[in-house]
């Protein structure tokens, strides 16, 4: 789990060949919608660590602790916007009306 200084977190997984305490310099993909939040102070925390996982396994984890924040902490605090590849559909209306905003996109190519 990535924290950023504004409180908010990113839970992401990573499968290594060190571990967790010594794999300190991959910090997640934060992908385009949070990208700006990188550049924050942040500290990094291990909620779960295996050597005897396979990465379908350590996905699968990574999707319920992903859900579970959503629930506890909301999708603002939790800023994850997919689940296993799955977009959050409220992320997905929100760039695509974005999209279709600045005439980006299947949505913006229709005709009337």
């Amino acid at each position: 789990m990535i924290k950023f200084e504004t409180g908010q977190f990113y839970i992401g997984c990573r499968k290594s060949k060190v571990p967790a305490a010594e794999d300190i310099d991959y910090w997640g993909s934060p992908g385009k919608i949070n990208e700006s939040l990188w550049d924050l102070e942040k500290e990094k925390h291990i909620l779960f660590e295996s050597t005897d996982i396979s990465y379908k396994e350590l996905t699968d984890k990574e999707k319920v602790f992903i859900g579970e924040a959503w629930k506890k902490f909301g999708k603002e605090k939790c800023i994850n916007k997919n689940i296993g590849g799955n977009l959050d559909p409220e992320s997905l209306s929100k760039r695509a009306k974005e999209n279709y905003k600045n005439g980006i996109g299947g949505l913006a190519n229709l005709t009337p």
